[in-house]
């Protein structure tokens, strides 16, 4: 039986998955005893090591004498045989993939302060913008690593509201407009799942492509009739009908400078 040591400053629980799947294959016997501790062994014997190098590591790896495989995700001036991911390729294959699901917006959510994650946000933009993508179709977000977990929440609020409420663009083309359609649409979370109509103006981004779209689970699309002002009173109406709490009559002889959107907004609800 091998005994292998397991010195590792950084890791994931995957990777030492892999290891002891490997291990229990192969009949080796694992030291654990440095598996993301602080403790360093001095005069450990054994037949290899499997280390991710470290400022606290550094002495104890370069000094083994025995065979050793590094598995540090960034760049290090060490001479260790190493095992790398290719982030590159990573990053390439995720927008290769979504770009196959038919999706016209993307962002990538990385972790500032990492290499690894540096590396696959650049290979995840250039795919996209190598296959046409236009640069409003490509988002990025990024959050420190020590907040993932007990922040994640308000990252996922954030990336649901730039997906899937669809962004902001002063240009919304049809592709663009698609894309809404197709996140608000989605499946799993889409938030008119539910709805049984879109109303919507004649305005030019609102394209057939986009009425298809919500036809085709099962919304359907009503169009507002050209050159009609007076659907505002009926929708004054409506809003009045669902929120009791607003006043039952609303002033239209106010002063010309009151006319705007927001008075009219806090005559309604003031």
């Amino acid at each position: 039986m091998r005994s292998v040591l397991i010195a590792l400053g950084w890791g994931d629980y995957r990777i030492v998955s892999g290891i002891a799947r490997y291990a229990a294959e192969h009949d080796w016997h694992l030291s654990t005893q440095m598996l993301f501790t602080p403790q360093v062994l001095s005069g450990w014997q054994g037949d290899g090591a499997i280390v991710s190098y470290d400022q606290r590591l550094a002495k104890l790896i370069v000094g083994l004498d025995m065979p050793c495989v590094d598995l540090t995700p960034v760049e290090m001036p060490v001479t260790v045989p190493r095992v790398l991911v290719d982030n590159e390729a990573i990053g390439q294959q995720a927008a290769e993939h979504l770009l196959a699901c038919g999706f016209r917006t993307f962002a990538f959510f990385g972790q500032k302060g990492v290499w690894a994650s540096a590396v696959r946000g650049r290979a995840f933009t250039a795919a996209l913008h190598a296959r046409g993508v236009a640069v409003e179709g490509v988002h990025s977000l990024t959050a420190p690593a020590d907040r993932f977990r007990d922040h994640w929440p308000e990252y996922e609020r954030a990336a649901y509201e730039l997906l899937v409420l669809g962004g902001t663009t002063e240009h919304p083309h049809e592709d663009w407009m698609q894309q809404v359609a197709r996140n608000v649409t989605d499946s799993f979370d889409g938030p008119l799942l539910e709805a049984k109509y879109l109303i919507h103006d004649r305005d030019g981004k609102y394209t057939a492509s986009l009425d298809r779209i919500m036809s085709s689970v099962g919304i359907k699309p009503i169009k507002l009739p050209a050159r009609s002002p007076d659907l505002n009173a009926y929708a004054e109406r409506f809003l009045l009908a669902r929120h009791p709490q607003a006043p039952q009559e609303v002033n239209t002889n106010r002063q010309a400078g009151d006319r705007t959107p927001a008075a009219r907004r806090r005559a309604l609800w003031p």
